[in-house]
């Protein structure tokens, strides 16, 4: 599955910080994940050119925003909360915080994914893997 536009996003920025030119990017890019185009690339691509990042000694991002909630019994695991994160960019475009809480108060009744059942979770999930599947 290719890469997000953020994730594009955050390619670019490391570029500028570590003062490649276009061509010296797109070497890295071949060199490290076999792409000329950070369009191209897959999340193992991603992760590879991050790593290469890295490596030279820039920080880059990592599941930012994640708060581990802990294990607590009835309410949706971190696993599930994780997934939903990830699956939240792809069904909303322009999201903000208040339009997904308002869409999980509408449809769930819950303010925030951690305040969801493990059933509850479960249906977000499959709600924005279809919302995610009829954008494609």
């Amino acid at each position: 599955m290719p890469i997000t536009k953020r994730q594009i996003a955050v390619l670019h920025v490391l570029k500028q910080q570590a003062g490649l030119d276009e061509d010296e990017y797109r070497d890295t890019l071949f060199r490290v994940a076999g792409v000329r185009s950070s369009k191209d690339l897959d999340q193992t691509g991603f992760e590879k050119v991050l790593e290469w990042f890295e490596a030279l000694g820039y920080r880059t991002p990592r599941k930012p925003n994640r708060v581990n909630f802990g294990q607590r019994p009835g309410y949706a695991t971190q696993r599930q909360l994780d997934f939903i994160g990830d699956l939240r960019p792809k069904a909303f475009d322009h999201d903000t915080d208040q339009g997904f809480s308002h869409w999980l108060e509408r449809f769930f009744h819950v303010s925030h994914p951690r305040f969801l059942s493990v059933k509850a979770a479960g249906k977000v999930i499959e709600a924005l893997k279809a919302m995610d599947q009829r954008k494609k």
